[in-house]
């Protein structure tokens, strides 16, 4: 078996390199953009934040995914995937493990107001504070291309089995 080669060249290309030396059984894989979203200095939630652009990860078979669903695992932590359009008007959510079904049961399409609240939500608390939202609001997306890009008028709408593996 041989150590996959660097695809993008966009990142630390000189670790990615020296890594790789290091032998298949060293293996490690890298994060596009993981935040870990926290409340009082505890850990609540993993979000592997990816644009609309980027290349689809499929949740079962992808290490990547697998080592953040195990990571949220051994934390006791939800951890879900997010595609974002570009402007951020839409978000497609999915979860990763079993935590974060108790959020967001199956893949999910969500406008921002909604995406936020959900990230409220796994921080335990309630409600969006209302300037937040408003904030969100004075920021209006490009109404064009969210029209667009999403079918039906719902904030949020189920997608197949199928899709959900992905995102």
């Amino acid at each position: 078996m041989e150590v996959r080669k660097e695809r993008t060249g966009w990142r630390d290309e000189g670790i990615s390199r020296r890594h790789r030396l290091w032998g298949v059984t060293c293996a490690a894989t890298d994060i596009d953009f993981i935040l870990v979203e926290y409340n009082s200095n505890t850990p609540k939630a993993i979000v592997e934040y990816k644009n609309e652009h980027a290349k689809k990860l499929h949740i079962l078979k992808d290490a990547q995914c697998q080592v953040l669903k195990k990571l949220g695992d051994l934390a006791q932590i939800p951890v879900i995937g997010a595609r974002y359009v570009s402007n951020f008007s839409r978000f497609t959510v999915v979860p990763m493990n079993q935590l974060a079904k108790n959020f967001v049961p199956t893949t999910t399409k969500m406008v921002e107001a909604k995406f936020v609240e959900l990230l409220y939500r796994m921080r335990g608390i309630n409600s969006v504070p209302r300037d937040v939202l408003e904030t969100i609001k004075k920021t209006p997306a490009k109404k064009a291309q969210v029209e667009n890009e999403y079918l039906g008028d719902d904030d949020k709408e189920d997608i197949s089995e199928q899709l959900s593996l992905r995102f």
